[in-house]
């Protein structure tokens, strides 16, 4: 598209049966008044379809084709001498078409910043007085007798722009693509009118299941008739008869046990498409979030071995509800807490240690609660590498002091805990017989499974914006603050040497040790300055992502922030179930510290990244959940993930046989559409804001999902009934073949959001 305009314009004069006529105030020329009026953008433009998209642009005002009136007039004027930098060298005139469009009244309507700075309405010899312009001074001056010869008001009490239920101003100062909000506001003016006393009743919208009932339906008459002791069919109807005029409503009617069923203008369902194509990959974006600050905090698995496909779940739900709410205006931090300060990390440099010292010949039974994965072994093998005998001691020494371990097929509780700590007793060995080389050793086991870890994830599509140190929270002297905090308020106790925690005061089903006898603190006292570091950073909400298994820890660390003095409402915490992995109908058993478990890396070398980070959103994060391996490599409409991306690719293959320039299709005639499917998938589309808004609030990427699903249904469903593009033995008409593509780019549009929040590729053929 070149950077010039166009010497090739529209006028549109505004007006009402009165011959009150709208002028606008130019933003950057103060007291210069106009008409609508603006510039064709693409060669193969309609001059019809030109002008309604400026009177949308400065006005807010969606037309349907049948009100606008093309007087089949044009004249040239010269071009001002100050705008002609506009328009490319040498062009000095400007060929100007006239249109008109009445409305039934004066309306308040929504300007475009940037070009205007107010509107007025005035007789039209005022009007035309008042024009800087002499072609709309003229255009203006010719209306009467234009109209001595045509209808003032288009048939239909002027159809399209809104369908006259009542006395009220047509007042549409409202965006077309945000069809809930302006409903609600009509709903709340006809509740004022007909129930004063209920006006607070909170008005619910929604999409009827079935298309014959309209686009929207709302239960306001249901939720009213207990409280006024009156029939809700009533209700209804004398709520839709004091409906204010929208440009909006096409029809209002009453359903059903007293539903109120919207059927919206044609306009207005095609302003989806526009708005789709006009914002691209911003469509669908929403400023829900005022751009509060929140911390998303997730994954945040110990990093004593590589991530396994429970891992998966939490990650990919993570980033994807992470995506979500920062699409919806949310200011979004992602966090992964790294536990690398507590026992766990013992266990694994203890089990890397003793397989190092096997190398050597050293071998010393290996307990069967330590990490037995191949991975611990090649941690060992790393060490000898690099160190050769440096950590090599004797294994007497490794097991002087150890109670021993039990008869292995001993499984009561006692066994269960001679086994700790015999593990305890082998760390402890450790350190002394290691010295400073024990940090060495604990080091390099963090450091190679934090690096692995988050390759893991990278390759995944999942990032952090910060990675979190457990540890720093003890060298900043934070958990021994907190305590002491705790303390000084009369939130702790003191019981056989330890500190405890009245965590029962606030919901809990006991109290909790926050340091131990031997004045080591405990995991909960960690969890509690970390929840009040995040606090102290200024974050106004806390999203925890949690295994399923965590559920009991939720009121000890809300309790625990409560005693803190902090307000622990800002804190969501969302379960998530671990996903349980079949292959071959067989389901696969994990288990970290045994080493019999499937990883993440492998579930995506098996199936692809993709089919990974669809399947596991594809359920809401606290059901249960079944990963199909075999659904998951199918490439047929029953895989849900190839199902939508095919869509995708059929529409990009489409718009490349086609050759055109998709920017362009955003001028196209969408009049044209209209067939059931046709309508169907324009709804869907118009749906995408609300699907991203609702999916934030409830922190459900899985909505965002299920609707790709059904969007690549409407699209199958429609390229099988009706051509997209012109073919030599099957013609279209241009305007429609354009109008179809620009349902098809806006399609293609939405998919591409979708996916992309969701951390999917889009690819551009299959």
């Amino acid at each position: 598209m070149s950077a010039y305009k166009q010497p090739v314009s529209v006028l549109v004069v505004l007006y009402t049966p009165a011959l009150e006529i709208l002028l606008l105030e130019r933003a950057r020329h103060p007291g210069y008044w106009q008409s609508v009026t603006g510039s064709r953008e693409a060669d193969d433009a309609t001059l019809a379809a030109t002008a309604r998209r400026e009177v949308a642009e400065e006005t807010g005002l969606w037309l349907s084709p049948e009100l606008l009136s093309d007087w089949r007039q044009s004249e040239t004027w010269e071009i001002f001498p100050e705008w002609r930098r506009r328009y490319a060298p040498g062009v000095t005139h400007n060929t100007e078409h006239v249109f008109s469009c009445c409305l039934p009244a004066p309306v308040a309507i929504r300007l475009a910043p940037q070009e205007h700075r107010a509107f007025c309405w005035l007789p039209f010899e005022e009007a035309a007085t008042r024009c800087f312009s002499p072609s709309n001074r003229k255009a203006i001056l010719a209306l009467p007798k234009r109209l001595e010869t045509t209808a003032s008001i288009p048939a239909g009490n002027a159809r399209g722009i809104g369908h006259i239920i009542g006395d009220f101003p047509f007042t549409p100062s409202f965006s077309m693509s945000d069809p809930k909000t302006e409903l609600t506001r009509l709903l709340q003016t006809a509740l004022a009118s007909v129930a004063p006393e209920a006006a607070d009743t909170p008005i619910q919208l929604e999409r009827p299941r079935e298309a014959t009932f309209g686009d929207f339906a709302s239960n306001l008459a249901l939720q009213l008739a207990h409280h006024l002791k009156k029939n809700p069919r009533e209700l209804a109807a004398r709520l839709i008869a004091e409906l204010p005029v929208s440009a909006l409503v096409k029809k209002a009617e009453v359903a059903g046990a007293g539903f109120i069923n919207f059927t919206l203008d044609e306009s207005a369902r095609h302003a989806a498409i526009v708005d789709t194509l006009e914002a691209g990959a911003d469509y669908g974006r929403s400023t829900l979030g005022q751009g509060e600050k929140a911390l998303v905090e997730f994954v945040s698995a110990n990093p004593t071995g590589p991530l396994h496909v429970g891992h998966g779940r939490g990650a990919a739900y993570g980033a994807s509800l992470s995506s979500l709410l920062a699409f919806a205006g949310w200011d979004i931090t992602r966090e992964y807490y790294v536990n690398d300060a507590g026992r766990q990390m013992d266990i694994l440099a203890i089990s890397t240690w003793l397989r190092y010292l096997e190398d050597f010949g050293e071998g010393v039974p290996f307990p069967p609660n330590g990490y037995q994965g191949d991975y611990v072994r090649r941690m060992a093998e790393q060490l000898q590498d690099a160190q050769g005998e440096r950590f090599l001691r004797r294994a007497d020494l490794v097991l002087e002091g150890t109670p021993g371990l039990p008869d292995e097929t001993r499984k009561d509780d006692d066994a269960k805990a001679q086994r700790e700590r015999h593990l305890d007793a082998l760390i402890a060995n450790g350190k002394k017989l290691l010295g400073e080389d024990w940090h060495v050793v604990h080091q390099h086991v963090l450091t190679e499974q934090l690096a692995d870890g988050r390759g893991d994830l990278e390759e995944f599509g999942v990032q952090f914006d910060i990675w979190f140190s457990e540890k720093a929270l003890f060298d900043t002297g934070l958990v021994a603050r907190c305590v002491k905090k705790l303390e000084a308020a009369g939130h702790l106790y003191v019981q056989d040497g330890a500190k405890w925690f009245k965590s029962t005061a606030f919901g809990d089903e006991k109290d909790r040790v926050v340091q131990r006898e031997n004045g080591i603190y405990t995991y909960f006292a960690s969890d509690i300055a970390y929840h009040l570091n995040k606090y102290e950073r200024g974050f106004t909400r806390l999203i925890n992502i949690w295994g399923a298994d965590h559920h009991g820890y939720i009121p000890r660390v809300k309790g625990a922030i409560h005693a803190l003095g902090c307000n622990p409402d800002p804190l969501d915490v969302v379960l998530v179930q671990f996903a349980v992995l079949y292959r071959n109908g067989q389901k696969v058993s994990m288990s970290t510290r045994s080493g019999e478990f499937v990883t993440l890396r492998a579930l995506r070398n098996e199936v692809g990244n993709d089919a990974c980070r669809f399947f596991y959103v594809l359920r809401k994060a606290d059901q249960h959940l079944d990963f199909d391996l075999d659904l998951a490599r199918r490439q047929s409409s029953e895989n849900p993930v190839y199902y939508i991306q095919y869509a995708h690719a059929r529409i990009a293959s489409v718009l490349r046989e086609w050759g055109g320039e998709t920017a362009n299709l955003r001028h196209a005639d969408l009049g044209q559409l209209g067939d059931a499917c046709e309508t169907a998938l324009i709804g869907r589309i118009a749906q995408f804001p609300e699907v991203i808004e609702a999916a934030a609030r409830d922190y459900a990427p899985h909505q965002v999902a299920f609707y790709l699903k059904e969007l690549a249904a409407e699209f199958h469903t429609w390229y099988h009934h009706d051509r997209i593009l012109s073919r030599p033995d099957k013609p279209l008409e241009a305007a429609l073949q354009q109008a179809r593509l620009a349902l098809a780019a806006a399609t293609r549009q939405v998919i591409h959001n979708g996916l992309t929040l969701l951390g999917v590729s889009c690819p551009e053929q299959m």
